[in-house]
């Protein structure tokens, strides 16, 4: 495993590889960035669960490829794999020189550069919104222009809703488009790819759809709804599965992704394809050649019995990705997550109590006292979440909210000393 996430797949998958029976060596420049994050306040379970953790430059693909050359002579290595999108491409040129499975190498380059991937599904044909390469806010009247008014700007190659933002006048787009430009790093020390994208906006309800890829065939675990608030109004509220849809809103989402895919070429791996069905049809937001984070996972595992985790774990080993279990299982899951209103430090929540006992409820994880709380403007801000399941229909994504407005944050400001708390509301309700 080259790095990983820290939350949600983070957490899942490591526990998914042990309880199918594998083991992993964790490669990581820094085994103690894990554990800053762990969920219980030991080792994170990327780290405590690896059969072994090698500690190495895992941002220079030249060198890592040749301390491979020992790795793979001295263990019986059988896959590569990472849950997080910053090493994807070196996770294919691992899987392209000593031929394990994966897609190829430059196809993972341009699913996880946003600009790459636009200009890869234009040349096929596929339609999308109009879009603009900023390389510096003199350029924001260009990009206007190409893309009209309003558009939305984001960086290339991060995830979590970071930097991203809609704009609705030239000013605001150079504002936007010098926000992504300073940021030369990624939250991991990471050089990043030069530029803003803009995108003309895509007005319509957003879903993701949970796929695998095998030799090229395309399978489809269902789609998820996807709920967004926050300052900027892209940050990830929840999500449920299976999504509320008619059935041929469905087929069309679900063949639109998989047209995406085969377009790019993407023949082996587990994907996340983000899609607004828009008044012309679904369209192409992103596509990430990994799992869906925030707990998608789980939610498809709860309804169907099959887990994008394992399908991720068999497809990287060169199986057959196994088929959804038939048993009796709750017709919808839903997670909610816990935003905060203002920034300051967390000191409790009032109505944990009364959450975890609502209608449908399954799990309640909160932060603990004493976390930084951080402005809503991207996926890194929650403070909690509520996951809920519906045995008799699509209600779980209700529930999960419902269960998440009993919660209230207690935040005080970060330069009180008195270790008093202010009450704020931490549900966003705004959609």
């Amino acid at each position: 495993m080259i790095e990983s996430w820290c939350f949600a797949s983070g957490i899942l998958l490591p526990r998914k590889i042990r309880e199918l029976g594998h083991r992993f060596i964790l490669a990581t420049d820094d085994p103690d960035f894990y554990n800053r994050y762990s969920p219980d306040g030991g080792l994170h379970p990327v780290v405590a669960l690896a059969d072994r953790v090698l500690r190495c430059d895992t941002r220079d693909e030249a060198s890592f490829l040749s301390l491979c050359e020992g790795l793979f002579r001295d263990e019986a290595i059988s896959g590569v794999i990472s849950s997080c999108d910053d090493y994807l491409p070196l996770v294919a040129a691992v899987a392209e020189k000593f031929r394990l499975p994966s897609s190829p190498a430059e196809v993972l380059a341009s699913m996880t550069d946003k600009h790459l991937m636009r200009q890869a599904l234009r040349r096929k044909g596929l339609p999308g919104p109009s879009f603009f390469l900023a390389l510096s806010e003199e350029e924001a009247e260009a990009a206007a222009g190409a893309t009209g008014l309003p558009a939305i700007v984001k960086p290339l190659d991060m995830s979590g809703s970071t930097l991203v933002r809609k704009v609705h006048s030239v000013d605001q787009m150079r504002r936007a488009i010098g926000a992504v430009l300073s940021h030369p790093a990624n939250p991991r020390g990471r050089k990043r790819a030069s530029g803003a994208l803009v995108e003309s906006y895509l007005s319509g309800e957003e879903f993701s759809v949970e796929c695998c890829a095998r030799r090229g065939e395309i399978f489809l675990s269902g789609i998820t709804d996807k709920r967004l608030g926050g300052e900027g109004g892209f940050v990830e509220r929840g999500h449920m599965f299976p999504a509320d849809l008619p059935a041929e809103s469905a087929r069309a989402i679900g063949a639109h992704a998989a047209e995406a895919l085969s377009a790019m070429g993407y023949v082996e791996g587990t994907a996340h394809v983000e899609i607004r069905m828009t008044s012309s049809g679904p369209r192409i937001i992103e596509m990430n050649p990994r799992i869906g984070g925030n707990y998608i996972s789980e939610l498809v595992e709860r309804v169907t019995g099959l887990s994008p985790l394992t399908q991720m774990v068999e497809v990287a080993l060169g199986e057959e990705p196994r088929e959804a279990v038939e048993a009796e299982r709750p017709k919808s899951a839903a997670v909610a997550f816990l935003l905060p209103s203002s920034e300051g430090i967390l000191a409790g929540f009032r109505g944990e109590a009364e959450a975890k006992a609502s209608p449908g409820v399954v799990r309640c994880s909160l932060s603990a006292p004493g976390t930084e709380v951080l402005r809503p403007d991207d996926n890194d801000c929650y403070l909690g979440h509520v996951l809920a399941e519906d045995r008799e229909g699509l209600g779980a994504g209700r529930m999960a909210e419902e269960a998440l407005s009993r919660l209230t944050a207690l935040i005080r400001p970060r330069s009180c000393g008195c270790g008093g708390a202010s009450e704020r509301s931490s549900c966003s309700p705004s959609p």
